[in-house]
């Protein structure tokens, strides 16, 4: 049997946290295996309502991502990753 988790990563870990969470939608017996997730200052800024459904399926409760439109080092990592 397995217990919900709570996943929460800052910076690149929370980029590692995405990046699972895609990877556990690939399968549905994972379903309902993380309880929370809280990203904070993820180098990838997105919105909850454009996620994919599979993604957000994984999560039984809350999704927080936060972040600082005025972070200077989380605005280079972005446009490093995606330039």
């Amino acid at each position: 049997m397995n217990k919900p988790v709570t996943l929460t990563g800052y910076s690149l870990g929370a980029r590692v946290i995405f990046k699972c969470l895609q990877y556990l939608a690939k399968t549905e017996q994972n379903a309902e295996l993380v309880e929370r997730v809280v990203l904070l200052g993820a180098p990838t800024i997105f919105y909850l309502a454009l996620l994919p459904p599979a993604i957000l399926q994984m999560v039984v409760g809350g999704f927080v991502n936060a972040f600082s439109t005025n972070d200077w080092t989380l605005g280079v990592v972005f446009r490093a990753k995606y330039v």
